[in-house]
């Protein structure tokens, strides 16, 4: 209390000797003048300084009444009378400057009172930890918090502080933010700090400030164990510092970023010099950081005898509380996607499915996280779920966040990917074989079709087993696995293993998608399918009437040629195939059946009514074969359409046809136009006898919809009977007929402009050989196939595709 009354003093004698010099350079100043600066000085620094501490304004206050005695003083000795209040304005402005102090005073004093904000709430792993480190601190001089960068030593600090303080007297040393050549000053000035607030000032401490404050006195000193000087005055600061009415808590934080080992010896040095009952020490460090010698544990414990190792915070927890405080409960993600991560996630099912296998990968991600890395994680997620539409969808948000996952945690294999490069290609699989692709490796070790014995499934699965854990492969399969990648499961009928490779294909190209636009926003989301659909609707169908549907198709194939898309999507189109039947793969493969098939048929209605001779062609079937016909509407508008149409060619060895005819039937009786038949009765999938077989199931399911066309009274609905009955009956008019149809040859994507070969499909595999082979052995296989080719066809196997 001394000393603070002494300083409070100093401030007092210094206000009044400035005032008496003010007072000599300006004789005519009254004190109607002086209330008056004063009044209006309160209020400038009410208005500029309205929520600093009470302590402020009480020396703002102390420094007015110092104004005001130096007035008295000045006016009675260089003016020889005393001071007296002359006017009525001087009695208001001293009144008003009493009000505003007294004004500021308590309002400083409830900025003061205003609660704190509350300590963040620690991870479920980090309160046994807190516990054993209060009793640590309590207990000990010199304490050691060991954890990796980013593991919580500063988020369990911040809260455990709080906790702390009714004890200590705590001391944040931030050695980033210090001078390290002149860490023993910087230590004297913040332990003088303390001593000032408990009213206490050590006697030679500006002194020792001064002689520290010069570099080149402190190069001579050298370290604290040679000079007497630095030895006493910490010896005094420590008897200091415990007569405070509590302990010091010393606290150095990130003292592992310090890359000279001399230095941290120095701070180890002073800690154990001021280290005492009332004076404890804490540093926090991660110990595989520190430098030289200082690693290894006998020589740290020389400095540190005390170490508590926090324990790691999973990736769940991180989660969870970050996941709160962005409010993330709006997005169309959920938390359990990635807080499962490394328990339940990822899915290995595909591969299993595939493959018969229980077959895994496992990954420790805790040993990747921090916290600082889920922070940024879950903030770039938010920013990109809620600025792009494509991502928003709930098929989509998942796959960006794994994307961002591999790009904050797996740094090296997120450079590895490639734009416009499937990183089921980038992230390939060491075998005996070479590199092999992730489908590649699930048709090496695919169940086997036919019945397999014990023992060949355990070959195969022990076989399988070694691939996977050899260099990188673990993790490039989890990392794909994560990413949802899939692959086809190839064990029904042909029919059916064809649309699941066209969904796994389209699937997986969603993903590449995906991934290349989280990696440059130049880089399309949609793939060409998904673009070809957008494009669609707002060229052709939008804000358009239907006889303008023509019109507008014909001026869209012209950009679809052209490749007039936007980023960097590429054309569906296919030299050689109809323009329409690109339009409807692509809604297939795309699965956007609900947004663009209606218009697609009507416009293919249109196109084909305007024809001389509509009739039931290749081109036609193609198209119809990409449709879902679950939708009622499309069904008996295609029905009442195509039992109009000429032609009476028979279809039955077109695949185009096969699917169109499976996927309308089984609709119709899906949609239980008829109760009697199952939709098996039309999955016929035989080479020959399809068309007998067929035409014998359409008898009984025209007769079955007679039948209830009979029951049924509802005018709109008998008509609809009418059209499947013609439908039915043009189906059955068609296989009869002796003709085959003619079919078109398929067409190759739009750039290609390839010709086509004789032995085309030859050279199509030497050429693919040649992409996985040495030139070598590329030679000696053209050379087997030297006497099937002809000499131009050589040439062609010998070019480079760019």
């Amino acid at each position: 209390m001394k000393g603070y009354l002494l300083a409070e003093a100093k401030r007092l004698v210094l206000a009044v000797l400035a005032f008496l010099v003010v007072f000599a350079a300006v004789p005519g100043l009254r004190l109607v003048h002086l209330l008056g600066l004063l009044a209006a000085g309160l209020c400038a620094l009410g208005l500029l300084y309205r929520n600093a501490s009470s302590r402020f304004f009480g020396r703002v206050m102390a420094g007015g009444i110092g104004c005001l005695g130096g007035f008295v003083l000045a006016r009675t000795m260089l003016q020889d009378r005393p001071l007296r209040m002359v006017s009525a304005s001087e009695y208001a402005l001293l009144f008003l400057d009493f009000l505003l102090w007294a004004g500021l005073l308590l309002w400083s004093c409830r900025a003061d009172a205003a609660p704190k904000r509350e300590k963040p709430p620690l991870f479920k792993e980090q309160v046994p930890d807190k516990a054993r480190l209060i009793q640590y601190i309590q207990d000990l001089p010199i304490v050691g918090i060991h954890a990796k960068w980013g593991n919580g030593k500063s988020f369990l600090w911040e809260n455990l502080r709080s906790d702390l303080q009714a004890q200590f007297e705590i001391v944040q040393i931030d050695l980033l933010a210090c001078d390290l050549d002149q860490i023993e000053a910087f230590l004297i000035r913040e332990l003088e700090k303390v001593l000032e607030r408990g009213q206490i000032y050590p006697e030679n401490a500006h002194y020792l400030k001064a002689q520290l404050g010069k570099n080149s006195a402190l190069e001579k000193l050298g370290g604290i164990a040679g000079e007497s000087g630095f030895s006493d005055t910490f010896d005094s600061l420590q008897q200091e510092l415990e007569r405070l009415p509590k302990k010091v808590l010393l606290n150095f934080e990130d003292i592992d970023r310090i890359r000279s080992e001399e230095v941290i010896q120095k701070i180890f040095a002073i800690s154990e010099k001021l280290a005492s009952d009332r004076v404890h020490v804490v540093f926090q460090y991660n110990k595989e950081a520190l430098p030289g010698r200082l690693r290894k544990k006998d020589y740290l414990e020389k400095y540190v005898p005390f170490n508590v190792g926090l324990t790691p915070i999973s990736f769940a927890s991180l989660v969870e509380y970050f996941w709160d405080r962005f409010e993330m409960d709006n997005l169309p993600l959920k938390k359990d996607a990635l807080s499962l991560i490394g328990v339940t996630r990822p899915s290995y099912e595909t591969l299993n499915s595939a493959v018969g296998l229980d077959a895994k990968a496992s990954f420790d991600l805790t040993s990747l996280v921090s916290i600082r890395k889920v922070q940024f994680y879950l903030e770039e997620v938010k920013v990109l779920l809620t600025s792009n539409e494509e991502f928003a969808r709930q098929t989509n948000a998942e796959t960006v966040a794994m994307v961002l996952l591999v790009k904050h945690f797996f740094r090296e294999e997120y450079a590895a990917l490639q734009a416009k490069t499937s990183p089921l290609k980038i992230f390939a699989f060491e075998t005996e074989e070479g590199p092999r692709t992730l489908l590649e490796l699930a048709d090496r070790y695919r169940k086997p079709r036919q019945w397999e014995s014990a023992a060949g499934k355990e070959q195969r699965r022990a076989a399988l087993e070694e691939v996977l854990q050899r260099g990188e492969n673990s993790k490039h399969l989890w990392l794909l696995m994560l990413l949802g990648y899939q692959i086809p499961f190839q064990g029904g009928d042909e029919e059916r293993n064809r649309k699941q490779k066209v969904q796994t294909e389209m699937h997986n190209a969603k993903i590449d998608h995906l991934v290349w636009n989280v990696m440059a926003n130049g880089l399309s989301e949609l793939t060409d399918e998904e673009n070809e659909v957008e494009e669609l609707l707002h060229k052709v169908f939008y804000d358009a009437k239907k006889e303008e549907w023509p019109a507008r198709w014909e001026a869209y194939q012209l950009d679809r040629i052209h490749g007039r898309f936007p980023k960097d999507n590429t054309t569906v189109m296919m030299w050689g195939d109809n323009a329409l039947a690109c339009s409807f793969r692509a809604m297939a493969r795309a699965g956007k059946y609900a947004k663009v098939q209606t218009q697609l048929l009507e416009l293919l209605i249109e196109l084909e009514r305007a024809k001389e001779d509509p009739a039931v062609s290749d081109v036609l079937l193609e198209c119809l074969s990409y449709c879902n016909w679950f939708n009622g509407q499309d069904l008996i508008l295609m029905a009442d359409f195509f039992a109009t149409l000429n032609g009476g060619k028979n279809p039955e060895h077109l695949p185009f046809y096969r699917t169109f005819f499976q996927n309308a039937m089984k609709a119709i009786v899906l949609n239980r136009y008829c109760e009697r038949m199952e939709s098996f009765m039309f999955a016929y999938s035989g080479e020959d006898g399809f068309a007998e077989h067929e035409i014998e199931q359409l008898k009984y399911l025209k007769q079955a919809l007679e039948e209830e066309r009979e029951r049924q009274t509802v005018p709109f609905l008998q008509k609809e009977f009418d059209t499947l009955i013609r439908f039915v009956e043009k189906n059955v008019a068609l296989l009869s007929s002796p003709a085959p149809m003619p079919q078109r040859k398929p067409g190759w994507k739009v750039g290609e402009r390839r010709s086509e070969y004789s032995h085309q499909t030859e050279i199509d595999r030497l050429k693919e050989y040649r992409k996985t082979h040495t030139e070598a052995e590329f030679e000696q296989e053209l050379k087997k196939s030297r006497g099937g080719l002809y000499y131009v066809e050589v040439k062609e196997a010998l070019k480079q595709d760019k």
